[in-house]
């Protein structure tokens, strides 16, 4: 019977997984990664591998949950625990969550590039997204993502010019939370505005490396 269901859990866990990576303005390439955790194990993406392939054999790695989380518990440096993990391995283990979503949100980079900080942060707290500043993905980042969220009260994590970072303990939940917080940003950019500046900046000319309108 636990066989079973959690023969169901994984392929649901691939199914949307795969959702995630076969949407460009989500995913672009071998971008973002999927975890989930089973009883004493923990199953991540491995590096490099897209998650539109998603199969439990080729592009999720199997690894002790125990044993991988004792590892990150107990450096101070980036140090891969397996040369096939990425470097975002250690928030997959140390966010508690039976599943961690990690996508590269086309939508969420752009908000980070065109919004007022303070602004943008309060917008996101007010929705429930915890901002984080932007730090070099590895130990620091997860450590740093923990320190913010002490009391737990955040699942979704707004990574300034990385992307967007979901955990819960429901997989269609999660994916509901990913469409609802990108309806969310959609709504934030003004696609008119962003051209017009977009235009500018393409006929402008760059010397000795500030700007200046020909």
């Amino acid at each position: 019977m636990y066989y079973k269901l959690a023969l169901l859990t994984m392929e649901s866990f691939i199914t949307y997984s795969q959702k995630i990576g076969n949407n460009f303005l989500f995913c672009q390439g071998p971008g973002g990664n999927t975890s989930i955790k089973i009883k004493d194990s923990i199953y991540i993406k491995k590096s490099g591998y897209l998650l539109s392939d998603s199969k439990n054999n080729d592009t999720f790695k199997k690894v002790n949950l125990k044993e991988i989380t004792n590892f990150y518990n107990n450096i101070s440096k980036d140090e891969k625990f397996d040369k096939v993990l990425s470097i975002e391995t250690p928030l997959h283990v140390m966010l508690k969550s039976k599943y961690v979503f990690h996508y590269h949100s086309i939508a969420s980079i752009l908000i980070s590039s065109i919004f007022e900080k303070n602004r943008l942060n309060k917008l996101l707290i007010k929705n429930k997204i915890l901002p984080v500043e932007y730090i070099r993905p590895g130990i620091n980042l997860a450590k740093y993502m923990i320190s913010k969220n002490k009391d737990y009260s955040f699942k979704s994590y707004f990574l300034y010019n990385h992307g967007i970072v979901i955990e819960g303990q429901n997989v269609e939940k999660i994916y509901k939370a990913i469409n609802d917080l990108e309806k969310f940003f959609s709504e934030l950019i003004d696609y008119k505005e962003l051209k017009r500046v977009t235009k500018e900046v393409n006929n402008t000319k760059l010397n000795n490396k500030t700007f200046f309108k020909p």
